[in-house]
């Protein structure tokens, strides 16, 4: 009962100057809510970076023939080399830690089919490469180890190139011809989209990886090697293993003999893109320091106020016997009251416009109750911290020195 009475007095004192009141909360309000925004949309950009690469596999391993650079975060090819193998491959998949394993060959060549036809990348690959990949079937199948080591004439479509060649005819069993040669079409792929490194990976046909090396290009070298690992804890030493086989391979013996190929960690790259969202939260932290130090300034502001102004009733208060704390809890409750006011206002409004980003633009904000709750407490917090000084200030009052400012 004591707390509610104390409550009740302090928003009937917070009332008594509404104008003031309602600054201060807005003030708060419009911090809490540039903080949630900002948070909203540093979750969306932290996903939009970590979506495509969850996507294409967290456990994969890439083997690049030649060497890469990295040219603003992005791979780049600065040697051409002809040494990575299918001998490679069989090397490979006798660690245990090695689940799954793909050679991959690929090449943009025209695709037609009757009278329509596009330029499609043609990728060679083996029967787990859609598995390492997260490819999944819209319809049809996937080609065998039996139908790859025969060097077969099967195709599978990407979503994009289905639709460029077939727009809604079903491209079962249907007959394409790729740089001239014909192939079965066996399957289709769900679509999975574009992301910045690969381009469009839905304009793509998969061929098995031995007919495009044989009957296609008539070449005998690979372009990548694809593997996914058992465990994730396992990816750091998997990668040793693998420079060690193929330097032993490769005939890399003497020290200063450069590897002529390039391994890609994808959990490196998640971690990348952690350490990246990570600098932007520190940038968030320290927008939400100065919206909360700002918001609370308001607080500081009306709380000093509202003590000058009653600095009668104070006086009267303490000749009567109420206690330096009981004038403390009193300003501490109003200031508390002005931080909850504020930041439940500031989450409502930060929410709404996180609502109005999301259905108007392309970023996926999205808002925990978690956040909510949190941001209401900083704010309470803050009101509380800002409010100290005035409360302390208005139970040192001197009561008689105060009576006579009557």
């Amino acid at each position: 009962m004591k707390i509610y009475r104390n409550i009740k007095l302090s928003i009937k004192a917070l009332l008594v100057n509404k104008t003031r009141t309602y600054f201060s909360i807005a003030g708060m309000a419009v911090g809490i809510a540039a903080v949630t925004v900002t948070v909203a949309i540093g979750e969306s950009a932290k996903q939009k970076a970590l979506d495509p690469i969850k996507a294409m596999g967290t456990n994969v391993i890439v083997i690049n023939a030649g060497k890469f650079t990295e040219v603003f975060g992005r791979a780049r090819e600065v040697t051409n080399v002809t040494t990575l193998k299918l001998q490679d491959v069989s090397v490979l998949h006798k660690n245990n830690s090695i689940e799954k394993i793909s050679p991959f060959q690929e090449r943009l060549l025209p695709v037609k089919y009757q009278g329509r036809s596009t330029n499609s990348l043609i990728q060679g690959v083996s029967t787990e490469y859609p598995s390492i990949r997260n490819y999944t079937l819209n319809q049809g199948e996937f080609f065998t180890d039996d139908q790859n080591k025969m060097s077969e004439r099967l195709a599978v479509l990407g979503s994009q190139t289905a639709n460029n060649l077939f727009k809604n005819e079903n491209p079962l069993d249907k007959i394409i011809y790729i740089n001239n040669i014909p192939f079965t079409v066996i399957g289709s792929l769900n679509p999975k989209g574009s992301t910045s490194e690969m381009g469009n990976i839905d304009n793509v046909v998969m061929i098995p990886v031995k007919t495009i090396l044989r009957r296609v290009l008539n070449i005998d070298y690979l372009a990548k090697i694809y593997l996914q690992v058992r465990e994730i804890d396992h990816m750091d030493i998997t990668e040793s293993y693998i420079t060690e086989q193929l330097k032993a391979t490769h005939q890399l013996k003497r020290e200063n003999e450069k590897d002529d190929f390039t391994i890609i960690n994808q959990l490196n790259a998640i971690h990348m893109s952690e350490e990246t969202s990570n600098s932007f939260n520190i940038l968030i932290l320290g927008v939400a320091v100065i919206s909360l130090i700002i918001g609370g300034s308001g607080i500081l502001t009306v709380m000093i106020l509202s003590v000058r102004e009653r600095i009668t009733e104070i006086g009267l208060r303490i000749s009567v016997g109420a206690r330096k704390r009981n004038i403390v809890f009193q300003f501490m409750y109003e200031s508390l009251i002005l931080g909850f006011a504020g930041g439940l206002t500031g989450t409502i409004l930060g929410y709404l416009i996180s609502l109005v980003l999301n259905k108007f633009t392309d970023w996926t904000t999205t808002v925990s109750m978690q956040a909510l709750l949190t941001s209401i407490g900083f704010s309470m917090i803050v009101g509380l911290i800002f409010g100290v000084f005035p409360a302390l200030r208005a139970a040192k009052s001197d009561p008689i020195n105060a009576l006579k400012a009557e």
